[in-house]
């Protein structure tokens, strides 16, 4: 048990639990601390990770450690995981559970991409739009790359809308290509 449907039924799953006992705002921030300390800690993906371990060990620590800021029912829907031996997949199965619950609160996930950090009013202004466009709630994540040169790249879903240096010089430059070769451009 180890693919994508695998990991759609735990996040439908988790999701379903969240809205029945009305927490699924509780779950949501619940299974996303959990997975930053997952990511942030390597020890812990080695200890659920390995075969020396026998898995009541690992249910147990998994208990001792999270028992005092998951609740009961997350604990839980960890440790289910962790039984069916799909731990690796905790992220993958965040990401959905995350999916499920942005389209249930009419909200997209964007980055924008600039050479320099965006303060929070233009990070404002840019959500604003975007949201207007989309007709949904959009939580921007910048990202500095200094590969744009200048400008605002914005990846929201899997649309892209290059308004960077780097992509006005990459077309100016076909078009003086097409220029010189004849084709217009």
């Amino acid at each position: 048990m180890t693919g994508r449907y695998e990991i759609g039924v735990f996040a439908h799953s988790l999701f379903k639990l969240g809205i029945q006992m009305n927490r699924l705002d509780d779950f949501y921030e619940e299974f996303t601390g959990f997975i930053e300390v997952y990511q942030k800690a390597p020890e812990l993906g080695a200890v659920l990770a390995s075969p020396r371990i026998d898995r009541d060990d690992k249910k147990g620590f998994l208990n001792r450690v999270f028992d005092k800021w998951l609740s009961k029912e997350l604990i839980a829907f960890i440790n289910v995981i962790l039984h069916k031996q799909c731990q690796p997949l905790y992220k993958s199965i965040y990401r959905a559970f995350q999916e499920l619950v942005d389209d249930h609160k009419n909200v997209a996930r964007a980055k924008v991409y600039s050479v320099h950090g965006l303060n929070e009013k233009t990070l404002e202004q840019i959500s604003q739009l975007l949201s207007e466009r989309y007709h949904k709630k959009v939580m921007l994540t910048p990202v500095t790359d200094e590969k744009i040169l200048g400008g605002l790249v914005v990846e929201i879903g899997d649309i892209r809308i290059d308004m960077s240096v780097a992509h006005s010089l990459e077309g100016l430059k076909d078009k003086i290509l097409g220029i010189k070769t004849g084709v217009k451009g």
